[in-house]
This record gives C-alpha cells, sequence and structure tokens, in this order.
C-alpha cells in the first residue's frame, strides 16, 4: 500500500504527477525604481495553469499588482540574451556580467528533481510595460524546475537573495528543516567558508555583504489569492502548511566588500515561510 501511494503522489507517472516550470526576474534601476516578474506553468491533476505576474514598485508609491493567466508564450533564450514578450510586459536582458549557475537538487528519493538555473545574477535589463516609460537598470533571471510538489521539498522556512552590483553578483539560497541547506555564489562560484547569512548581511571569507535598511515590496499568501481560486477545487488537496505560506520580499541598498574593494547596488531578498490552517 506504500509503494502504492508513493507512486500515486509522486512526480512521476501517478494519476496525482505534478511538473512545475518557473521563471523569475527582476530589475532595479539607480533610483530604486524596481521591476519584478513571474512567468509559471503548472502541470497537476486535471489542471494546466498559465500564470503571469508583474509587480512594480516606484520610489514612495506602492508596488502595482498585475496578473495575467492566458495568452503568452514561455520565455526563451537566444544564446545569452533572453527576450520575452507578453500584453503585460517585455522583458529584454544583455548577457551577464558574470557567470550562470545551476544546481539540480533530488529531494523525496526516486527521479524527484528540483533543477534551478540562475541564468543570469547580474545582467542589463529594460523592462517595458504599455503606458509607462521603459525601466532600465540591472537585472537577475533565473528558471525553476521541478516534479515535485511543493510540499514534498524538506523546508519549513526558505531565505533566498540576490545583489547586482557594478560588477559582481552574489545569490544566496537557505532553508532550514529535516535536510538543512545553504548555498551563496560569487560571481557565479560556490563560495563554501561562509560564516553568516541574515536579514542584514551575508558573510563569507571571500566578502561582506551589508544590507541596509529595507523597504517592504511583497507581504502574502500566494495560495489564498489568484492562484489558489484559478486552482479550483484542487485547492482542497493542498496541505495547510502550503495554502497559508507567507511570502515577504523586500529591497535594499547593499555595499559588498572584497580585498579588492567595494562594490555597490541592489539586493532583493525574501522569506517564504509554511503556513497555518485553510480558512
Amino acid at each position: 500500500m506504500a509503494v502504492v501511494c508513493s507512486r500515486l503522489f509522486s512526480g512521476g507517472g501517478g494519476i496525482f504527477s505534478f511538473s512545475l516550470e518557473k521563471w523569475y526576474f527582476d530589475c532595479v534601476d539607480v533610483e530604486g525604481r524596481a521591476w519584478i516578474g513571474y512567468a509559471a506553468e503548472l502541470k497537476w491533476l486535471w489542471l494546466r495553469l498559465s500564470y503571469l505576474q508583474s509587480l512594480t514598485c516606484r520610489s514612495g508609491q506602492g508596488a502595482e499588482v498585475e496578473s495575467l493567466f492566458a495568452g503568452y508564450n514561455r520565455p526563451s533564450l537566444d544564446g545569452g540574451t533572453l527576450c520575452f514578450g507578453s500584453s503585460l510586459y517585455n522583458v529584454d536582458s544583455a548577457g551577464s556580467r558574470t557567470e550562470s549557475i545551476r544546481e539540480s537538487l533530488p529531494v523525496a528519493g526516486g527521479d524527484n528533481r528540483l533543477d534551478w538555473h540562475c541564468i543570469h545574477p547580474n545582467c542589463e535589463m529594460t523592462v517595458t510595460r504599455p503606458g509607462q516609460p521603459p525601466l532600465r537598470g540591472t537585472g537577475y533571471i533565473e528558471k525553476l524546475s521541478a516534479r515535485i510538489q511543493p510540499w514534498g521539498l524538506p523546508f519549513e522556512k526558505l531565505v533566498w537573495g540576490r545583489f547586482t552590483g557594478a560588477v559582481h553578483s552574489v545569490v544566496w539560497i537557505e532553508w532550514n528543516g529535516a535536510d538543512g541547506l545553504r548555498w551563496v555564489y560569487l560571481d557565479g562560484k560556490r563560495v563554501l567558508s561562509v560564516s553568516g547569512v541574515s536579514p542584514h548581511s551575508v558573510r563569507a571569507d571571500m566578502f561582506d555583504l551589508e544590507i541596509q535598511p529595507f523597504r517592504d515590496l511583497v507581504d502574502n499568501r500566494p495560495f489564498q489569492g489568484d492562484i489558489g481560486r484559478r486552482l479550483g477545487l484542487a485547492r482542497v488537496l493542498l496541505p495547510a502548511s502550503i495554502y497559508g505560506l507567507q511570502e515577504r520580499k523586500w529591497l535594499a541598498r547593499g555595499s559588498l566588500k572584497l580585498a579588492d574593494g567595494t562594490d555597490r547596488g541592489w539586493v532583493i531578498h525574501e522569506t517564504v515561510e509554511s503556513g497555518g490552517c485553510h480558512d
């Protein structure tokens, strides 16, 4: 019976098979105006859900959020350049200033894997939205592919962040739970000697990243909003830890101190924590 249940709910060929492809983009200009974009395709049970979201944050103003559930194509790469267009926004990026990152993590046994590709840790980006002037600044692009349901991932709290400077990049991911994990990268290369990751700093033998007081960008429970409503009846199958998932994201200035000097730029970082019960 245990084998049958495992097969039914697995990311493989069971009737509850699951796959997710999610692109994340962000861009911050020199004045601190920020834009964040998501493009995701979810296949689960009978669902085929495509989802596009745009979040724009202007200096001194709250974030403007727009969502789209149809009418766009998958993002694609042409060499080192990504071009992505939709009725909601258009993204153009030049090649990355630092190396890309790839990680593939086996989770929950079997062939289930979480594949993460940080395509551009630090690039030049232009974001065009209808009726708005273009936003030009430093950008970040990553793609996540999973064949395991989010509730199968071994964390209770996820911490993620990225720094984009004039020259350098830092990316960090940390989760706790049964299988604690920490990945930190400087200019696309894994840093092994990390002494601490906090909302205010990332410290390693090779560098110190100081994160200044930050602005709120996102504070929500995504599965209790538009995404949850689109899941329809499938929403009742979500564990309480996922249905109540809390996402918080911030924007801050950052100073990266290295042996050969200091690089200044912008930090976007977040926490994602498992939640409580269904409403």
